[in-house]
């Protein structure tokens, strides 16, 4: 059975591969507590495939201590109380780190439609442009620390240049992709 965020986080993703860049993953964890508030933590850090996981049942408890973890900081509850009271349909999310958060007083789910995804995640996104700047720029200033050199970390070192030049020429040039390194014509050698 799936739950009632499904379709919204489905829209996320969708979109999140099409405005970031299609050769990041994303990690979905969806956290409820019951009648208090429902949250969608995505991260992108070191994640090898999407993936989707839902904590039903959370208690506020480890819920602010997840939160925590990502921002340092909790959230009232006499906010999200007197959200659910007056069924707003505020969000609240950003961007902290390598995780973007959004979530919503209470557990309706006419708050959680396709629909207002489109809406959540483009609005994020025009709020903090610059993050993917700023993402790719730390990368490429710290390529040494997160990709050593060497033969053997190629494949992370291509992965970068991808998502760098697939930034850059975006719509241009369209999607880097992978290429074998098997013949001597692939390697950038002149043709004779």
């Amino acid at each position: 059975m799936g739950h009632f965020t499904d379709e919204y986080a489905n829209r996320v993703n969708t979109i999140l591969h099409r405005v970031l860049t299609p050769t990041w993953f994303y990690k979905q964890e969806i956290i409820e507590v019951p009648g208090v508030v429902t949250a969608i933590l995505i991260t992108y850090d070191e994640v090898r495939d999407d993936s989707h996981g839902v904590r039903n049942n959370c208690s506020w408890d480890d819920f602010q201590q997840r939160l925590w973890n990502i921002k340092g900081w909790r959230i009232s509850r006499d906010l999200l109380d007197k959200m659910v009271r007056e069924n707003s349909p505020m969000v609240i999310g950003g961007w902290e780190g390598r995780t973007i958060y959004i979530m919503r007083a209470g557990s309706r789910h006419e708050h959680w439609t396709a629909d207002k995804a489109n809406d959540d995640i483009f609005a994020l996104m025009m709020a903090s442009g610059q993050i993917r700047v700023e993402i790719l720029k730390q990368e490429t200033e710290n390529l040494r620390e997160i990709v050593p050199p060497g033969p053997e970390n190629f494949k992370a070192f291509e992965h970068i240049v991808r998502v760098v030049f697939n930034y850059l020429f975006s719509g241009e040039l369209g999607e880097g992709e992978v290429q074998s390194r098997t013949q001597p014509e692939d390697e950038g050698g002149r043709n004779t």
